[in-house]
């Protein structure tokens, strides 16, 4: 509710506590905002397309390197991004930890549709 109510529809404050307090402009959009929900859900006007999952990463040069979740030892993927051509320098990898300095983690969304025909 803080990401919708507060960044995306304005409202000025920590909206828990303006709720809490009964503050009226932000009770009165939480309400029109749940009776949208209500009748998206009830109407089947949503429907979730895709999906994100973290998986455990670290950088090897240039290089991102991914795991498998349930087997972080286990390397599924290894992408190579190149480099800024001007200073830093910086390529995506080095936003990432580097192998041996622990574990970090990416996230990436998956398309349901690929999920489903994959299953088949």
């Amino acid at each position: 509710m803080q990401m919708l109510l507060g960044r995306h529809l304005g409202v000025q404050g920590k909206v828990s506590r303006l709720l809490a307090e009964g503050d009226e402009r932000t009770v009165s959009l939480k309400k029109k905002v749940d009776q949208l929900f209500v009748g998206a859900k009830k109407g089947d006007l949503l429907q979730a397309n895709a999906m994100y999952r973290f998986f455990p990463a670290n950088s090897e040069g240039n290089d991102l390197i991914i795991y498998d979740p349930d087997s972080p030892h286990i390397e599924v993927e290894r992408f190579s991004f190149p480099r800024q051509h001007h200073t830093p320098f910086l390529c995506l990898a080095d936003f990432v930890k580097a192998v041996g300095t622990g574990v970090d983690y990416v996230a990436f969304l998956q398309s349901l549709l690929d999920t489903a025909f994959a299953a088949c």
